[in-house]
């Protein structure tokens, strides 16, 4: 623990893992690792003092009282055995994902003509331990051809019209020339321009060869139609 250090014999004897005896006595005291840990089970090495809880950093404080001693001066010898295994944090993408999901985005805007069916432009993949994309290292790509498996794939994007007036979006999950699941939402007029969040999912089985392509119809009337840059992402995970 990282207590402050006690002050009342009473306080002290009732503290967990106390030992007691006379001072001219070998006095052994075993203390249990996952007593002093708590909830942080891993600490963070410090090598000076530092602001903050000193609970993410020091795994116990131990203290030695007498009470009832004249001279307290030189009471004893004190030996301390520990043993300490230092580990390396494993650096993780920046966002999150289970450990097998890949995860691809789009950095640029992409404009679409109002009305078509347009494949969505993806960049390199930013984690890919699937190797959904791995035959595309280079982005700049709309086909994916992922190994075999079933794939519980996710595509967020979001979509605007620079003119104030309703528009539709339409998507669709198509493996090979085939969609196999859509959906189709209505974007409502905003002062300024339009603009709405798109989210499709849907599980699909590929043998190898088979490719996937996401497809977006953006339909408006005056407004120029784009998918802004940094809004579309892909995730895929094992199903």
């Amino acid at each position: 623990m990282s207590d402050n250090a006690t002050i009342t014999e009473s306080v002290a004897s009732n503290a967990k893992g106390a030992v007691e005896d006379v001072a001219w006595r070998n006095l052994p005291c075993h203390l249990n690792p996952s007593d002093m840990l708590g909830q942080v089970p891993r600490k963070t090495v410090r090598n000076g003092t530092i602001a903050g809880d000193m609970a993410m950093y020091d795994s116990a404080n131990f203290y030695v009282c007498t009470v009832g001693m004249v001279d307290t001066s030189n009471v004893g010898k004190l030996w301390v055995d520990y043993e300490v295994e230092f580990f390396v944090p494993q650096s993780a993408p920046t966002t999150y994902l289970p450990s097998q999901a890949t995860l691809v985005t789009r950095a640029g805007t992409q404009t679409l003509a109002t009305g078509s069916s347009t494949s969505l432009l993806w960049d390199a993949p930013t984690y890919d331990p699937l190797r959904f994309a791995g035959q595309n290292p280079a982005g700049g790509f709309s086909v994916f051809t992922p190994p075999a498996g079933a794939y519980l794939i996710t595509v967020t994007f979001q979509a605007n019209d620079s003119s104030a007036e309703v528009f539709s979006i339409q998507t669709g999950m198509f493996k090979n020339a085939t969609n196999m699941f859509g959906v189709t939402q209505n974007a409502p007029a905003i002062a300024g321009g339009a603009s709405l969040m798109v989210t499709t999912k849907y599980i699909i089985t590929f043998n190898g060869t088979d490719t996937f392509t996401f497809k977006a119809t953006l339909t408006g009337a005056a407004g120029t139609l784009t998918i802004p840059s940094n809004s579309a992402v892909l995730t895929v995970e094992l199903a």
